[in-house]
């Protein structure tokens, strides 16, 4: 058993360091990179805050730094989608699933703020 607990802490470092490492490099994920999940929890990380609801500090936090408030002001629409589909998630198992339905709005928001220069650390913490 201690085997198998040791082992599969070494898989979870792994997965870890390798995400560490893509970060590093800072190449634009493709879709499926950017999805993925990894221990339950999406590769983005908290990139999905830039759209929660008003009521969320953290989210304003996100919402008022620069690259947001260039994408809010470029690209209203898709900003008014993700914070309508976001701000009113219905959260039932986990937020990881919840946001699911939403990887593909969110990956063209990844693509665009890429777009303006912002790195991978940057939009996922």
């Amino acid at each position: 058993m201690t085997i198998t607990l040791q082992y599969r802490t070494l898989i979870n470092y792994l997965k870890r360091a390798k995400t560490i490492i893509d970060m590093a490099v800072d190449e634009i994920f493709s879709f499926e990179e950017f999805s993925a999940r990894e221990d339950g929890h999406p590769r983005y990380n908290d990139f999905y805050r830039y759209w929660e609801s008003e009521e969320s500090i953290l989210g304003m936090v996100y919402r008022k730094k620069p690259h947001a408030l260039r994408f809010q002001q470029e690209h209203s629409d898709l900003d008014k989608i993700l914070q309508s589909k976001i701000s009113n998630m219905a959260v039932t198992r986990s937020t990881s699933e919840a946001l699911k339905p939403f990887d593909r709005d969110l990956y063209e928001a990844y693509v665009i703020m890429r777009g303006f220069g912002v790195p991978n650390k940057d939009l996922f913490s």
